[in-house]
């Protein structure tokens, strides 16, 4: 179970919140552990309580006060650690200093003017300028798509205690490196606990060089998890991402308004675990510029390949569960193929590149069934409305019970015709008259629903594994 398997996670660059196991007011907490920091009067008088420690070998900053103050505590405080991580990623950057600097003014109208003041806070403590500090927030934007987090959250009957533990691996890019020290920008992650003047309080997943939040929860218990997804359905023209993830941190209280916060803008892509430990629940936003779609753990697509449906676990890596939605082809993910993956790799295929990401999915789902003890069961359904098919603990296809609709299959010959002839109706057999291992499309006939389907073409291929009595004893 759940209890059992946090005893063996070991701290592996950062694993992300601990909902209700970590606290706000356990990290505030005294600071025999802090860091000395050697400061003139009149910067010491700017702080007004922030300061910095070190808990086995993680740093954590505390931040108090007005934005303003808050920026100027961090650039105090880490000034060393931010001027290297900046330079690290500058080095990276596929835009000029002057591309950034335009990228963020095309956004900066959108930006609540508190997070202006606390980058000003940083600038002034960092002796930059406003620019060369407020670009740092539009990472995101220029330099999206490569990185593989992965998240989940898991709460109810998936959990010993029923309460909802939230994570995320930050998977990121390793090799990025301060040319100057040599240092690696990964180095950089640390847990800021904010406390502002206007807003709620946080802990939070960070990197000295954002004002924007990676990911954390606040004193509502309300927590936000990220991992990006490549897409070509992009923009500019909205708030950053990171910042929208600040906003909701200060702002939200319930899982309803976290959504809403987080729902207000879009970008680029990102699967966004968000969650409220009062209840307990989380749900998943996927999201680019022109899609936004909230996900539930039991809604229909997370069956999608190459997912399936965990009780009371949602998890999510680098690409849409609704890939048609999100503007795909239907099939990407299944065309997405080792050999498709290594074209990727020399630059001859630029479609069809999933092959990694679907491998690192399946093997954390793999792996939360392995160490939680949770058997994981396929089931089928479709949006129109129709929930039947279940798999049985041999996992060997699933079972469609007759009471719950008629089910029939166009054989691939069928559809062949079809194909060749568009006139042509395609004849559908039984699935109980069909032949073992006839594969076609799925047909359903179904009165159950106040909407009645007859003889509905889902646009599924399927298999026939067997018509007769399945081992488990279900025919």
């Amino acid at each position: 179970m759940l209890s059992n398997f946090l005893k063996k996670i070991q701290v592996i660059g950062i694993i992300f919140l601990l909902i209700l196991v970590i606290d706000v007011s356990s990290i505030k907490g005294d600071n025999d552990n802090s860091i000395d920091v050697i400061l003139d009067v009149s910067t010491s008088s700017q702080l007004n309580g922030g300061w910095v420690e070190e808990r086995d070998g993680v740093t954590i900053i505390h931040l108090n006060g007005s934005h303003y103050q808050m920026g100027f505590q961090l650039g105090t405080l880490l000034k060393k650690d931010y001027l290297s991580s900046r330079r690290a990623w500058l080095s990276i950057l596929p835009l000029t200093y002057d591309e950034m600097v335009d990228l963020w003014y095309n956004v900066s109208d959108l930006i609540p003017q508190q997070y202006k003041d606390e980058i000003q806070g940083r600038a002034d403590a960092l002796d930059l300028t406003f620019e060369e500090t407020a670009i740092m927030d539009v990472i995101g934007i220029a330099f999206h798509g490569n990185l593989n987090c992965c998240g989940l959250a898991a709460w109810g009957p998936s959990t010993e205690d029923y309460k909802l533990y939230h994570f995320r691996s930050c998977d990121g890019l390793l090799d990025i490196i301060d040319p100057v020290t040599g240092k690696y920008a990964s180095d950089d992650q640390l847990l800021i606990v904010r406390n502002p003047d206007e807003g709620y309080s946080s802990v939070v997943i960070g990197l000295s060089i954002e004002v924007g939040a990676e990911g954390g929860f606040n004193e509502h218990g309300i927590g936000i998890g990220y991992s990006s997804v490549k897409t070509s359905d992009v923009t500019s023209n909205g708030i950053p991402c990171g910042i929208r993830k600040r906003m909701l941190l200060e702002q939200a209280s319930t899982l309803d308004q976290a959504v809403d916060i987080y729902s207000s803008s879009s970008t680029m892509g990102w699967n966004q675990i968000i969650s409220d430990a009062k209840i307990p629940k989380a749900v998943v936003i996927e999201q680019s510029a022109n899609y936004n779609r909230v996900c539930n753990w039991n809604d229909s697509f997370e069956n999608n390949y190459p997912s399936w449906i965990m009780d009371h676990i949602i998890r999510r890596g680098n690409f849409f569960l609704d890939p048609v939605s999100a503007g795909f082809e239907e099939d990407i993910y299944e065309k997405s193929r080792f050999i498709r993956y290594i074209l990727y790799c020399m630059g001859f295929d630029t479609e069809y590149y999933y092959f990694s990401r679907i491998m690192h999915y399946k093997v954390m789902s793999k792996a939360i069934e392995d160490k939680w003890g949770i058997e994981a069961f396929d089931g089928f359904a479709f949006t129109e409305g129709f929930s039947g098919g279940h798999e049985c603990p041999e996992h060997n296809g699933m079972h469609f019970p007759n009471e719950n609709a008629i089910m029939e299959i166009i054989p691939n010959k069928e559809l062949e015709k079809e194909e060749k002839d568009p006139s042509y109706i395609p004849e559908a057999v039984l699935f109980s008259e069909a032949e073992k291992g006839m594969t076609g499309e799925m047909v359903i006939t179904d009165f159950k629903e106040a909407l009645p389907m007859i003889r509905y073409r889902v646009r599924d291929s399927i298999k026939i594994v067997t018509t007769g009595e399945c081992s488990c004893g279900e025919e």
